[in-house]
């Protein structure tokens, strides 16, 4: 297994589709279809029962290309609430 951190979440683990390689600098990792499995993470997180957590709403964001100010705008609130969401300092 890969622990896959690089996507800003903790708990991700990757049992297939990527490689490892041998690069001048060290070890590095491939990953196959990284457009893909960012699109499996995003559906599993809008579709699973639980709250999403800080980092889960930074990714989504993230992965629509959105500012926190735009993602604020469409959801109605300030883009002070989804800082504070992202960094888990809710009020």
């Amino acid at each position: 297994y890969y622990h896959y951190t690089e996507c800003g979440l903790n708990n991700i683990y990757l049992r297939n589709g990527y490689k490892s390689i041998k690069t001048p600098r060290g070890d590095a990792i491939s990953i196959h279809d990284l457009d893909g499995l960012h699109r499996a993470i995003g559906l599993l997180l809008v579709t699973s029962k639980k709250d999403l957590s800080g980092d889960d709403i930074r990714f989504l964001r993230q992965e629509m290309l959105m500012s926190q100010n735009t993602l604020a705008k469409l959801l109605g609130v300030s883009e002070q609430a989804v800082r504070r969401w992202e960094t888990g300092k809710i009020c």
